[in-house]
């Protein structure tokens, strides 16, 4: 494809509405036997891949994007540590067929994107403000010499945000004082106009008063978890709002994974139920309102992958 607006990631959401984070009369649901290891993850895994922002950030966005969209984009750098671009409605479409395949991805990017580098401690701050990403693509199988071939898979992928993320250029540290994060995405395969599969998933943050450190790469591999924070998830047609806060600092290594070889993480749900995970050695212990319910790692593992 001509278009790249960054690797997808495995961990998907957002939608096509209002910013993340609810709103409208979604219901909230409680911290449950069901739905531990779901809170789990949105305050780790989905969450840490979320916050992968660059994904999220079209290539060349403060310069070949800008230049293709000249009459639609703003960009200023008032100096060699700072940057801003505005685009309005920057769309841009590229194609490419022959006899047998067509090919077609389209960009469009609207809204204000801001880094600042801080040279002195290395970390790079992404300011978003009604930012929204989107690309949209389709491949098609055409008619062949030999009989018609009806195929077509069509995908739609968009990322909303607004606040500020400051990381490190390593990626071993991220921090966020307030910020609406939301990513939808949508695959649909269509053959001889009947519809075979169609996916669609959804992920809302609202994250406050984030801190995450780690001794390697965050994205690859966590190793430690020491943090406070607010996530929102979409569940259906509800949401998952969470405050969690670490008792003590998670850590893992290589071989331990998905377990960590030790720390405590604590959650709460607003309807007066709490959660606390612990982990030691092979074992997770859950406890639900008091309740304590001891796994494996290895049913932990099978839990976690939902």
């Amino acid at each position: 494809m001509g278009i790249t607006l960054g690797a997808t990631l495995t961990a998907c959401g957002g939608g096509s509405g209002s910013h993340g984070g609810g709103g409208g009369d979604e219901a909230t649901l409680p911290l449950s036997t069901e739905n531990r290891a779901l809170a789990f993850r949105s305050v780790t895994l989905d969450l840490w891949s979320t916050l992968n922002i660059a994904h999220f950030i079209p290539d060349g966005a403060f310069g070949w994007l800008a230049d293709q969209c000249d009459e639609h984009s703003d960009l200023q750098e008032p100096d060699e540590n700072s940057r801003t671009v505005s685009f309005t409605q920057c769309a841009i479409t590229d194609g490419n067929e022959t006899p047998t395949r067509t090919d077609y991805t389209a960009a469009l990017v609207d809204g204000m994107l801001s880094q600042h580098y801080d040279s002195e401690s290395g970390l790079r701050t992404d300011t978003f403000s009604r930012y929204a990403s989107r690309n949209l693509g389709s491949y098609e199988e055409m008619e062949e010499a030999g009989g018609p071939v009806f195929y077509h898979q069509g995908w739609d992928t968009l990322f909303e945000a607004e606040g500020s993320v400051t990381q490190a250029n390593d990626r071993t540290h991220f921090s966020i004082e307030q910020a609406a994060l939301r990513y939808l995405d949508t695959t649909t395969q269509i053959d001889a106009g009947v519809e075979l599969e169609g996916d669609y998933t959804l992920q809302e943050y609202l994250i406050s008063d984030f801190h995450l450190d780690s001794s390697d790469v965050l994205i690859l591999m966590i190793n430690q978890f020491d943090t406070a924070g607010h996530v929102v998830r979409r569940v259906g047609d509800d949401l998952l709002a969470l405050e969690f806060t670490t008792v003590t600092a998670l850590e893992r290594t290589i071989t331990s994974h998905p377990c960590f070889t030790h720390g405590e993480l604590h959650m709460t749900d607003g309807h007066g139920n709490a959660l606390n995970i612990l982990f030691s050695n092979n074992e997770v212990t859950f406890m639900l309102n008091g309740v304590a319910d001891t796994i494996t790692c290895e049913t932990f593992a099978n839990e976690m992958a939902l």
